[in-house]
Formats: C-alpha cells, sequence, structure tokens
C-alpha cells in the first residue's frame, strides 16, 4: 500500500488541524508495537502481516497514512516518565519532526479528579501537576487560565 503523506499536503495558507489522539487508540497501537499481543491477530487485516504499527499516522515509514502533528490531552496521559509504560509508546517515542500539543488537562481539573488549589499560585500539589504536564518546552492550556486569571490574553503560549 503506498502510503498518504497529508503533512506534505498541508498549505502554510491553511489553518493547522491537530486532531485529538485518543488515549484508547494510542495505548493499544503502543501495546501490540512493545509485543503484548493487545489485538486479536484475526481482527488485524492479512495486508498488515500482523503489525498494527501501520496505523500509527507519526510514523513516516510504516504508516498508511502520515501526519506529523497532534493532540495529547495530559488528562489521558501517564504523567510519570520515568516509568517505562508501553501504552505511551506512540507518544513517548514518535520520531523527530513530529509535533504533539499537550492539552492542559483542564477538563479533569474542573472535575475534581486533579485535586489542588488551583487559583493559589502557591499551591504545592498544582506546583507539581502544572510542572509534570510541559510538553515540548511550553505549558498550554487553562491551568495557567485559574492561576493567572487577569492574563488569559496570554494563555495560550505560557514559556517557563
Amino acid at each position: 500500500m503506498k502510503q498518504d503523506n497529508l503533512s506534505a499536503k498541508h498549505n502554510p495558507d491553511w489553518a493547522l488541524f491537530l486532531p485529538a489522539v485518543s488515549s484508547f487508540y494510542i495505548a493499544g497501537l503502543g501495546k501490540q508495537r512493545k509485543g503484548q499481543n493487545y489485538f486479536d491477530q484475526a481482527r488485524i487485516p492479512a495486508s498488515f502481516n500482523g503489525d498494527v504499527e501501520k496505523l500509527n499516522f507519526l510514523n513516516s515509514r510504516e504508516g498508511l497514512y502520515y501526519y506529523k502533528w497532534g493532540l495529547y490531552s495530559a488528562g489521558h496521559a501517564n504523567l510519570d516518565t520515568t516509568v517505562d509504560d508501553p501504552s505511551e509508546s506512540i507518544i513517548r517515542e514518535r520520531e523527530e519532526g513530529t509535533f504533539m500539543l499537550g492539552d492542559s488537562g483542564g477538563f479533569q481539573i474542573l472535575k475534581g479528579q486533579w485535586p489542588a488549589d488551583w487559583k493559589d499560585p502557591n499551591c504545592p500539589r498544582a506546583e507539581e501537576t502544572q510542572s509534570s504536564i510541559e510538553v515540548d518546552g511550553y505549558i498550554y492550556g487553562l491551568w495557567y487560565v485559574f492561576r493567572y486569571p487577569k492574563s488569559i490574553t496570554n494563555y495560550v503560549r505560557h514559556e517557563r
């Protein structure tokens, strides 16, 4: 099968689309690529030769299609990057030149799944969580709005 390189088709005059990557999707692919036979072989198309890496759109060499940009929610991620987590390998071990924007996990904050006093700029638990969602050198998202509400116009990109 010929690969469809969607990244090469992107026109710089267009808005950049960042597809939200499903945690279920990357967990299945990651576990399978690490030898954990996550998928029933009978459900994998014969033309794949048992290799679901063809579904990894961040893989420019093997993916059926290649798109180098994505969005991944910190609310679904294993934030402990010191632990080898096969379910995160698609994100953590992606090839150079790809870009994954880390969504803040603001939904999890609003739902109380990440307990902390997000309005207190000195809350140690909030500081710990915010530092663990740093992706590609930047912090993005709602945690900034909660912590610095008067600076809402600057929340898109806050350099540490």
